[in-house]
């Protein structure tokens, strides 16, 4: 079985590095728009990270980046509070 068995893959960055390349990328991955993708994209409560939800294939604008499977991403957002972006 795959790390990434559900074929998501979390990417957290930091809010001030965010690209308009890497949200295009999760736009596509996921076929939002609008309210729906505003909606979608998550950050921690002070706002200095983003998470991403991705399908491959991965933008290489996440290079350097760690990724996370569905079992990985659990523990990492209980260390702090996220909620949805808006």
């Amino acid at each position: 079985m795959s790390y990434f068995g559900n074929g998501d893959i979390y990417i957290i960055v930091t809010t001030a590095l965010v690209t308009e390349e890497m949200l295009n990328n999760m736009r596509v991955s996921f076929s939002v728009q609008g309210d729906k993708f505003s909606n979608s994209l998550r950050k921690n409560n002070d706002e200095t990270k983003s998470l991403f939800v991705l399908k491959e294939p991965i933008n290489t604008a996440f290079s350097g980046y760690r990724w996370y499977n569905h079992e990985d991403i659990q523990v990492e957002l209980q260390k702090a509070e996220w909620v949805p972006s808006v």
